[in-house]
């Protein structure tokens, strides 16, 4: 039997499962001509969802006319060195290869790659133009914007800041800009890669943001109703995974691989999870703050070990959340924390940690491996204590996955 899982690549459209809320308001804001960022973490659906808006398919299951639509859908990431006008003229390309794009823009957009190497909105606007006419309108999918939001040799920040409002412009002020929207997606929020000049106007009041969060219970038991795999199995697929698309992909797909006579080899799959999620979970604490990074590490270690949740209060915890609300409120909102239901009672909300292979890899590369100490992060007395018991605790504390896991599971 084929594995039914796709780990580590862009899911087909045809597999795409959930985000009906969020699917309904892009083609909303498709049909209004208007444009959405939509940003989350790694593995968290970008790609995958910006790969079913692309497809035909998709249209006709939603009840839309593809007809008098240019769908184009492109990475920011293979424009090798990113520049504006690599930008715009990444689009005027992908235009003249997509369906439903008339003689006449073909020609003229042919016309205008000949001409220059350099590519501008104007070329943009007049091919919007001709759209108009042909009673079509474009639809532009780019993944991976924050690239553009990014400098590099080619590519200053002045570059960026007349990029981000010739975008603008062109959308909002320009009769054609009603024949184009645009759909982009980022590991951040694009107002925290650029904050707009309080003396111009803003660059992005003309998008609509989006977070894509996690997967609900329903959606994440949806994937894994895609294997022949028990239900408790499937449960403890989903406390590993922590409801992230990328991951329950990978897990699902080792699991099924590691199912011996009926029962999983747990040994086996938690090294392979280890190793194929790794990459994944070490690029979801690569794009954090170093803020976030250290509440991570204060969660992990105070949840973990008992003689430290004695020594830290709880009210300095609570301290430390209610200081850092914006940071806990971004690791929740990127799925990588959830409140602890435990704690509803005496209505102050608590953190652990959605992903139990994110925990442990937090607690391995701090613990074993040294990475980002914790020190710069100085909130009440009792985390003082806690950074002078971190100074004692050596590398064999941290057991085994398989047997951390498991403990991980049962205790949860």
């Amino acid at each position: 039997m084929k594995n039914p899982f796709s780990p580590a690549i862009p899911v087909l459209p045809e597999d795409f499962i959930g985000r009906s809320s969020e699917i309904s308001l892009a083609f909303d804001r498709i049909l209004q001509r208007s444009s959405i960022a939509i940003w989350g973490s790694p593995g968290i659906g970008k790609s995958s969802f910006l790969k079913f808006l692309a497809a035909p398919t998709s249209w006709e299951e939603y009840g839309y006319d593809l007809s008098k639509v240019v769908v184009i859908h492109f990475s920011c990431l293979e424009i090798p060195v990113f520049t504006a006008s690599d930008f715009w003229r990444t689009i005027l390309k992908s235009t003249i290869e997509a369906p439903n794009c008339g003689l006449q823009v073909k020609s003229e957009v042919t016309k205008i790659l000949q001409k220059s190497l350099e590519t501008t909105s104007s070329d943009l606007r007049l091919i919007l133009g001709l759209l108009k006419k042909e009673n079509k309108f474009l639809v532009v999918l780019a993944d991976d914007y924050d690239v553009a939001l990014q400098p590099n040799s080619r590519y200053s920040k002045e570059d960026i800041v007349s990029f981000l409002h010739r975008s603008r412009s062109l959308a909002v002020h320009s009769i054609e800009g009603g024949q184009l929207s645009m759909i982009v997606t980022s590991l951040y929020r694009l107002t925290d890669l650029l904050r707009s000049n309080e003396n111009m106007s803003p660059w992005y009041n003309h998008y609509l943001f989006l977070t894509l969060r996690p997967f609900n219970e329903e959606e994440a038991l949806g994937l894994m109703n895609l294997g022949n795999i028990s239900q408790t199995l499937k449960e403890l697929l989903i406390k590993i995974s922590g409801k992230n698309p990328a991951l329950l992909q990978i897990a699902g797909s080792l699991a099924l691989n590691n199912i011996e006579n009926g029962e999983l080899n747990i040994k086996c799959f938690v090294e392979e999870f280890r190793s194929a999620a790794h990459e994944l979970l070490r690029f979801t604490w690569v794009v954090l703050s170093k803020t976030e990074k250290h509440l991570l590490v204060l969660i992990a270690l105070s949840r973990w070990k008992p003689h430290f949740h004695k020594r830290i209060k709880s009210r300095d915890l609570d301290i430390i959340f209610s200081q850092m609300h914006r940071e806990v409120n971004d690791l929740e909102v990127r799925g990588i924390l959830e409140p602890d239901p435990k704690d509803d009672w005496n209505r102050k909300t608590r953190y652990h940690f959605a992903s139990a292979a994110m925990e442990y890899w937090v607690l391995h590369e701090f613990i074993v491996n040294g990475r980002d100490d914790i020190s710069s992060l100085d909130v009440g007395a009792s985390y003082n204590v806690l950074l002078q018991e971190v100074r004692w605790l050596k590398k064999d504390i941290v057991p085994p996955i398989d047997i951390w896991i498991t403990q991980v599971l049962a205790s949860s």
